[in-house]
């Protein structure tokens, strides 16, 4: 519920700044109440022998996801990070110009 209060806020928000400062704490919450269930699932329904992986395979999921959601927002985001990594391998350390 509070995830849905903090996206409707974000909306209708505008520029208005401790509207959004609202908006983004109910995300917190939001997020950190629905982490804390998927963890706690992984933990309960998980066998004991192989809950080291399923939490693995949760983070996988969860960093696959975030990759993807980052990308659409913005697709140059990957692009320039990979440039960043060509050119740390290329010079051997990071430069400002590009």
């Amino acid at each position: 519920m509070t995830l849905l209060a903090s996206y409707l806020m974000f909306a209708v928000s505008g520029p208005v700044i401790w509207l959004l400062a609202v908006a983004f704490v109910l995300a917190g919450v939001g997020i950190g109440c629905a982490e804390t269930a998927e963890h706690a699932a992984v933990a309960a329904f998980a066998p004991q022998e192989i809950r080291g992986s399923a939490f693995g395979l949760l983070a996988t999921v969860q960093a696959i996801g975030n990759v993807a959601a980052s990308h659409h927002q913005s697709p140059r985001g990957i692009h320039l990070f990979r440039m960043a990594d060509r050119r740390l391998l290329w010079n051997g350390r990071t430069t400002s110009r590009w």
